[in-house]
């Protein structure tokens, strides 16, 4: 997982909505879904009220608890299916 610096969000809406895709895109990439729900918010609000005054290991730990293995193939196939629907 890339650090959490390196992809979280220093300012604004649209940065923390880019931080976050980034880091679900991330994960597709890497085998893994990110399923996450509203307290995601709480989590990107920290790093905009002072990023430097964020403990690192708890961001960690919250993406960890909300990442599952990704079975790409059937996601694909899934995809594929919807788009011809």
């Amino acid at each position: 997982m890339p650090s959490v610096r390196a992809v979280g969000p220093s300012r604004g809406v649209a940065n923390k909505r880019t931080a976050l895709t980034t880091t679900v895109v991330y994960s597709v990439l890497n085998g893994s879904r990110l399923e996450y729900g509203d307290e995601i918010s709480t989590v990107l609000k920290q790093f905009r009220a002072d990023e430097t005054a964020v403990d690192e290991e708890e961001p960690v730990q919250y993406l960890r608890a909300h990442t599952e293995g990704l079975d790409r193939a059937g996601e694909i196939e899934e995809w594929r299916n919807d788009l011809i629907q």
